[in-house]
């Protein structure tokens, strides 16, 4: 129901529940439990229903937004989610773990760097690219200019020629 307004190739769309409905036998079986959903995983579903239907060229109206949103407040599936992701975080100590490897890597690269002057080096070879591309570029500007004027000086001589 949460697509109800949403609009596909110009048509709205409207969603009611079906009385009775019999899923079809393939289908994973209804959990009936009062369990809580794994926020995660809620998100990540709804997340690639959505994607889907977005990539496949659906248009979703504001209405099946913020439809969406409402629902996502009222079972509060991106806070458990973030919580959860946090809560990982704390445990595993992701966020320091990352930050000092990254640190590592960047002082690697920076003693590689000194070592081997690869930032010298490159900032040399792109001085001299340039320097030889603005060369090339002022001798094809001077030899066009060579060519035009001894076109132009031959076409003066061949009017010349004919006008005598």
């Amino acid at each position: 129901m949460l697509l109800s307004g949403a609009t596909i190739a110009e048509l709205s769309v409207t969603i009611t529940p079906v009385e009775n409905y019999q899923l079809p036998p393939e289908a994973p079986p209804f959990n009936t439990e009062k369990k809580p959903l794994v926020a995660g995983s809620a998100v990540k579903k709804a997340e690639d229903v959505v994607s889907t239907m977005l990539a496949k060229g659906f248009s979703l109206g504001k209405d099946a937004l913020n439809r969406a949103k409402s629902f996502d407040e009222r079972h509060h599936l991106t806070s458990n989610a973030s919580a959860t992701v946090a809560s990982i975080d704390r445990k595993m100590g992701l966020t320091e773990k990352l930050s000092i490897g990254t640190a590592v890597v960047n002082e690697k690269v920076r003693e590689m760097d000194e070592r081997f002057q690869v930032s010298e080096k490159t900032k040399s070879a792109l001085a001299v690219a340039e320097q030889k591309a603005s060369n090339a570029g002022s001798a094809y500007h001077e030899q066009s200019l060579c060519i035009h004027w001894r076109f132009m000086g031959f076409k003066c001589i061949q009017c010349g020629c004919e006008s005598s």
